[in-house]
């Protein structure tokens, strides 16, 4: 069966190498020789190119550019809608998170394993790796601190901002930097700015950086 298989495939490779030099040695043929096969008819469609330029020219590209640079920079920008004051003295407390299943979870045969409304902490069944630092992009010091702190070298670390602009915070720090949002703002219990967050076991290790501390660091 096997080499039956390979056979039929062996000939229809043959076949199909015929036909192709059937249909096109005659008119690869008729080219070298200046033969024209049949009539031939003007070519009337307009140029795809030229079409493309001509619907280019009828934009307003300076507009959208406009536009577009204006969206990025709302959406770059953090207010003060989180409202979270700076730390006024260093110190470390432990959060243990906790989540509420959304849906129910069920087993192959349509069984409910953990119901909908179901909590239980996550650091359980997962490990953050490195650490997360929540900081204000306005703030001077801040942005010193993680310069001088060297944060800003290391691999392990995500800067997360919860005011200001990321993208100017991002042209200082050389680094990417994150937008906070709420509910990353309530699953990390952040209370107070700066704040360097990491797993310790099945809780959350808080570490809120006092303003003398940030200081000494930044103008180090």
């Amino acid at each position: 069966m096997i080499q039956f298989r390979h056979g039929f495939l062996h000939a229809r490779a043959v076949f199909g190498i015929v036909f192709f030099l059937f249909l096109v040695q005659p008119l690869v043929y008729a080219a070298r020789e200046g033969k024209i096969l049949g009539k031939t008819y003007e070519i009337i469609e307009p140029d795809a190119y030229e079409e493309i330029l001509e619907a280019a020219r009828k934009l307003n590209l300076e507009k959208y550019r406009k536009a577009l640079q204006e969206r990025i920079k709302q959406l770059a920008v953090i207010g003060d809608e989180f409202k979270l004051p700076y730390a006024k003295e260093t110190k470390t407390r432990y959060y243990e998170p906790r989540y509420e299943l959304p849906f129910d979870i069920k087993d192959e045969k349509g069984r409910i394993i953990y119901p909908k409304g179901f909590t239980f902490n996550p650091l359980q069944y997962m490990s953050l790796y490195g650490s997360f630092i929540f900081f204000d992009a306005r703030n001077a010091l801040h942005l010193n601190w993680l310069k001088k702190g060297g944060y800003t070298k290391r691999l392990d670390v995500m800067l997360i901002a919860v005011r200001g602009n990321i993208i100017e915070a991002e042209k200082v720090l050389k680094v990417p930097v994150y937008k906070a949002t709420r509910s990353i703002i309530e699953r990390f219990d952040v209370k107070r700015i700066p704040c360097i967050i990491r797993q310790n076991g099945k809780y959350l290790e808080i570490t809120e950086v006092g303003e003398r501390d940030v200081e000494k660091i930044a103008y180090r």
